[in-house]
């Protein structure tokens, strides 16, 4: 690999080594992957202070995905946004504080789970999460849509705070606010962009849909979306946090929603870099979760969301590949072709 992005068909994959504290511990000490991982993959979602070293494989062309290496192990990392200097070969630090994290379909999600996941065709339903915060201005998003119907978004939050409460209230207007571009100003409300699509039942993948509208609007109003139904909204800005401690947030939502809020973003510090070096052959004993390459011919491909799945058949295995930023490739166009696929090995059985 030569480029400075993930070349078009090579399979986007990560490896960390983390530190896992209480979430008011001021420094993140190194733990295994292996408790990130069981910790992402509890029933409820863990707030975690962490710190990740490795080697960058690989980036996300259009999505943040990260491949890390630490020299024993390879994995998948998704977060909220990467750093447009990061480049593969760097030696990175990535630092977390009070990070939610969570199993995606493909990557362990550091800093970009979102507290509330509502989503799905329903009538009114609430559903509650709790994410560790520290006082101040904290970003927050909100997804939205709705199928048909009148269409329902409400917040609540109280707080178990260090030495002061907050008991279970509607979030006021007065905590939202937002940056105004060109000035930076922070002015009161919240930013929105409206989106229209044909036969919602979940909530879109956003970034493939063209905005319809922008604004800003004092609280999460539904009603400023562009028409009643099959219609979409993401609000943004920021929440103001009034007391340090756990705070449980409660959406009620008809149809699907999520909420996002974090203490801090994911810091990447770059220390140094290494020459970039050609994957393992995947058909080497003992590369189970390592970065590895292969030669072969596409028997079979379909795109699963922003996904691309493939059979690839070489001279002595078939291997399933899942291209998780598979945006822009043609998965009939790959049908019979000789290609070379980079990623992490995985036992799928």
């Amino acid at each position: 690999m030569t480029s400075n992005r993930l070349p078009r068909g090579f399979l986007l994959l990560l490896f960390t080594i983390v530190a896992w504290l209480p979430a008011s511990a001021e420094e993140a000490a190194l733990l295994s992957l292996a408790r990130l991982r069981e910790a992402a993959s509890a029933k409820e979602r863990m707030t975690l202070s962490f710190r990740v070293e490795g080697v960058v494989r690989a980036i996300g062309a259009n999505t943040p995905l990260i491949v890390v290496d630490d020299g024993f192990t390879t994995d998948l990392l998704e977060v909220a946004l990467l750093p447009p200097e990061l480049r593969p070969g760097n030696r990175v630090v990535i630092h977390g504080s009070n990070c939610l994290v969570s199993r995606g379909p493909l990557a362990i999600r550091v800093g970009n789970t979102p507290v509330v996941d509502i989503d799905g065709l329903h009538s009114p339903l609430a559903r509650s999460g709790k994410v560790f915060l520290t006082e101040g201005l904290k970003e927050m998003r909100v997804e939205w849509f709705n199928g048909n119907a009148e269409g329902v978004l409400d917040l609540e939050y109280e707080c178990a705070g260090e030495g002061e409460s907050l008991t279970r209230r509607k979030v006021p207007p007065e905590a939202f606010s937002y940056r105004e571009a060109g000035t930076g100003s922070l002015k009161p409300g919240l930013e929105y962009v409206s989106y229209i699509e044909d036969d919602l039942k979940v909530l879109p993948d956003f970034s493939r849909l063209p905005p319809v509208k922008r604004g800003v609007v004092p609280d999460l109003d539904p009603r400023v979306r562009s028409r009643p139904d099959m219609a979409a909204l993401v609000f943004s800005g920021f929440i103001a946090v009034p007391v340090t401690g756990v705070y449980q947030f409660h959406l009620t939502s008809d149809d699907g929603a999520r909420l996002y809020v974090s203490d801090a973003p994911v810091a990447f510090e770059i220390t140094g870099n290494e020459p970039l070096v050609h994957p393992a052959s995947a058909l080497k004993p003992g590369t189970l979760d390592r970065w590895v390459s292969f030669k072969g011919t596409v028997n079979y491909a379909t795109k699963v969301e922003e996904r691309l799945e493939l059979e690839v058949t070489g001279s002595s295995q078939t291997f399933h590949v899942v291209v998780a930023d598979g945006d822009g490739l043609d998965a009939a166009g790959l049908l019979h072709k000789g290609v070379t696929v980079a990623g992490i090995r995985k036992n799928m059985g």
